[in-house]
């Protein structure tokens, strides 16, 4: 059941007031959370709490080649991944059509699979939202048309059972 949105419609979707706070400071070019995230260096993921209950994923990398990407799951969080710059082609599938490659991992909440080119693909630019829950397996970082490109994103790590 993904959602494939943008910041000025993410309200009909998420109701969360936390969240949504965190969402609108990063796409404030004032605010100290934007500032955060243009400070990454390159090829970094900074961990971040936005309350007792919710954190974040902060990151800059550059896309690479579909073949080198990897198809994703999880089972305790829900991904609200908003893009702040550059270019990125995602997939998305249901996980019934993938075959696991490495098993679920508590620890990172993490589920690893075999690739497959039959898959729901988007292009993700700035202020694009993409939320994927349990049931959506995603690939992320992946050039699109074969242009690299460098990719400012924060990913909300929401709790499944806060999800209203």
């Amino acid at each position: 059941m993904a959602i494939i949105t943008n910041m000025h419609h993410i309200h009909k979707f998420l109701k969360d007031r936390v969240a949504l706070e965190y969402l609108y400071s990063v796409c404030s070019k004032t605010h100290q959370n934007w500032h955060r995230i243009l400070d990454l260096t390159l090829n970094s993921c900074k961990k971040e709490y936005i309350s007792k209950d919710l954190f974040v994923l902060e990151q800059h990398y550059i896309t690479k080649p579909r073949i080198e990407c990897f198809w994703e799951s999880h089972k305790q969080f829900i991904d609200i991944q908003l893009h702040l710059d550059g270019i990125e082609q995602m997939e998305f599938i249901n996980v019934s059509h993938l075959k696991i490659l490495e098993e679920y991992d508590q620890e990172k909440d993490l589920i690893i699979y075999n690739d497959n080119i039959y898959s729901n693909k988007i292009i993700m630019q700035k202020y694009d939202i993409a939320i994927f829950f349990p049931e959506d397996a995603h690939l992320g970082m992946a050039m699109y048309n074969e242009n690299s490109s460098h990719i400012l994103k924060t990913v909300v790590k929401y709790p499944l059972g806060l999800w209203k």
